[in-house]
């Protein structure tokens, strides 16, 4: 529809803390899966979603209400930072970035009219463009 029509579609979300679902989380064996396990299925997750749309998609909004400002990190205590480790976002950033390269990529988050949260979120994108992490807003 948004092709035969000439509209731009912008596409949301490819990680989102509180819906990424159980199984995500386990090993082959039931047991929690690995660092290395969970950041392999996120990379294929978003190399299938972002190249399946590759060129048809402007923008992603590729993690989605990451930001906690009762937090020392600024990031929101769930699996991904558990599991992870806070570099899930640059992961995230540079696999969405890989499948494609010219696609705008952003970190959605809500209530950043509050000045705690506006300034979590501008730490976070900070840190995460000194270390050369593509991220455009």
């Amino acid at each position: 529809f948004a092709e035969q029509h000439g509209l731009a579609v912008r596409g949301h979300t490819l990680l989102w803390g509180s819906h990424t679902p159980d199984w995500f989380w386990r090993g082959a064996d039931g047991q929690p899966g690995t660092r290395e396990l969970v950041l392999q299925r996120l990379r294929q997750h978003i190399a299938t979603v972002v190249g399946h749309y590759r060129g048809r998609v402007y923008a992603w909004d590729v993690v989605n209400e990451a930001i906690d400002p009762n937090q020392p990190s600024c990031l929101r205590d769930d699996r991904w930072l558990q599991v992870v480790g806070p570099d899930y976002l640059a992961e995230a950033f540079r696999a969405s970035h890989a499948a494609d390269p010219q696609a705008r990529l952003f970190i959605n988050e809500f209530n950043t009219h509050e000045p705690a949260k506006r300034d979590c979120l501008a730490r976070v994108v900070k840190g995460l463009l000194a270390e050369g992490v593509p991220v455009q807003g």
